[in-house]
């Protein structure tokens, strides 16, 4: 672990290329960006990159959770409006996922090989009783579509 201070702005412009520039990750072109000669950009970004890494890490942790709220605007963003059905319904995944509404994926059987069918159909029906919404659409009588009808200003027909 680097304890070493920055010392002057050759190294903090080295430290924040690093971490945040096109060059980013890259020692020997952040070293050169921040002012060393290129004949020795390569030893010095590597000494450097070795010499500041917890100040790397600590810059790097901070730009990601600064990044945060861009990152969760362009998911909403996509949940929202993304003109892909399939692109829409990951991004909602990832939403929930990250809220803590990830689906369980594993199988729980607990000796279900040795139940009978009696017993496998009454916990199925147990199982499929247990939050279920009905979705099933309500036929609406004909004096509620001739109401629908009369306030659109369209005829049956």
């Amino acid at each position: 672990m680097s304890t070493d201070l920055v010392r002057n702005e050759q190294q903090a412009e080295f430290i924040r290329l690093f971490t945040g520039s096109q060059w980013a990750g890259n020692a020997s072109k952040c070293a050169m960006g921040a002012g060393y000669s290129e004949a020795t950009a390569k030893q010095k970004g590597y000494a450097l990159k070795r010499k500041f890494a917890d100040k790397i890490q600590e810059e790097t942790v901070r730009l990601i959770a600064d990044s945060a709220t861009l990152g969760l605007a362009g998911v909403l963003d996509l949940a929202k409006n993304a003109s892909n059905d399939s692109v829409r319904l990951q991004a909602c995944k990832d939403l929930l996922d990250r809220a803590g509404f990830n689906a369980v994926n594993k199988f729980q059987f607990n000796d279900m090989d040795k139940k009978s069918d009696e017993e496998l159909q009454v916990e199925l029906d147990r199982l499929l009783g247990q939050n279920i919404i009905d979705v099933t659409p309500e036929v609406a009588t004909n004096v509620e579509e001739e109401a629908i009808l009369e306030k659109t200003d369209n005829t049956a027909g």
